[in-house]
């Protein structure tokens, strides 16, 4: 399969997925809380704002931003229901703000997500009763009962560290001649599944604390079929890739990183290959690895093409560092 018929499977891949989402109803709009913020649509500037807009707003549980330079995201993990939704509140005006899905992480005991199961409770056993005896251990938001399972039920703490308090204090404990059994609740079902099978097309980092809603994951499929089709223009123009006169570098090694010749189609950049190419000419204790960079000009960019969007695709496709990008008015 050749470029252009791979970008247009996963492209059609990626659409499937956005129809899938689309009709699922819950949680479609970020709207349900949790303790996890999603903010999108931001900057390095902005992120140090509302690092310091939310100062004093509750103990933050977590700050995940590995995706701020490429998707322009950052997840904000509280561990009080409470303060995640007195942040949402504090900065929806200003900012595209919504509420992640919590993600299942098995090895992590926190991850209860603030309620818990309580298993063989005796009939005659009230939610007052269980309130008074769970209360103890912090203030409970909501105790719900399972239809078919009248000896279940779901114990739901504002607070995610009183809940792991509960567990580990009352797991085992005999409430009228029984001993019940606690466990925390997980996330997960259909709804979940296709959440991560979005994150794994979009090739979005394994480790994050949350996963985006439905129409938040919808924008980034979005953007990444609008790179592919632009990607697909550039394939059927006269793309090149090629270095300027060697400088400090020297002509053999410009030709180690691009070849005697101007590559004729799109080519992505192997910065990981480059550096360890660099690292192998040997450099003598003291020198400068800077005197070994050099420059990488691209022609023949569409005018469609701009700065933001190179970027983007540069930094998807990258895993080295870069010092200036330049993008000429004249193409």
């Amino acid at each position: 399969m050749n470029l252009h018929e791979n970008t247009q499977h996963r492209s059609t891949s990626l659409l499937t997925l956005r129809k899938q989402l689309e009709a699922l109803k819950e949680y479609q709009c970020g709207e349900h809380p949790s303790r996890i913020i999603f903010i999108s649509g931001i900057d390095r500037n902005e992120y140090e704002t509302i690092k310091n807009k939310i100062k004093g707003s509750g103990t933050v549980k977590a700050i995940y931003d590995k995706c701020l330079n490429s998707y322009h995201f950052i997840l904000i993990s509280y561990f009080d229901l409470r303060d995640a939704k007195t942040v949402h509140r504090i900065l929806q005006n200003k900012y595209s703000v919504s509420y992640a899905i919590a993600k299942d992480v098995l090895n992590d005991n926190e991850q209860n997500q603030g309620t818990i199961v309580v298993f063989n409770i005796e009939y005659s056993i009230t939610n007052t009763q269980l309130k008074e005896v769970f209360g103890k251990y912090g203030d409970i938001k909501e105790i719900r009962e399972t239809p078919n399972k009248k000896h279940h039920k779901f114990i739901e703490y504002y607070d995610l560290r009183n809940a792991q308090k509960a567990i580990e204090k009352l797991n085992h404990f005999e409430m009228k001649g029984r001993k019940i059994k606690i466990e925390p609740s997980r996330p997960g079902g259909i709804r979940q599944q296709l959440i991560l099978r979005c994150v794994n097309a979009l090739k979005l980092p394994n480790d994050l604390i949350g996963l985006p809603p439905p129409h938040e994951m919808i924008k980034l499929i979005d953007e990444l079929i609008k790179t592919k089709e632009i990607m697909n223009e550039i394939t059927s123009e006269s793309f090149t890739i090629s270095l300027p006169k060697p400088t400090v570098v020297g002509e053999e090694l410009s030709k180690r990183f691009v070849g005697n010749e101007s590559v004729g189609t799109p080519h992505l950049i192997n910065c990981c290959e480059s550096i360890n190419q660099i690292k192998g000419i040997g450099l003598n204790e003291g020198e400068d690895v800077d005197e070994y960079k050099s420059v990488i000009v691209i022609n023949n960019i569409p005018m469609t093409f701009s700065s933001n969007e190179l970027i983007n695709r540069i930094e998807k496709c990258v895993s080295c560092f870069y010092d200036l990008i330049f993008l000429s008015e004249a193409r």
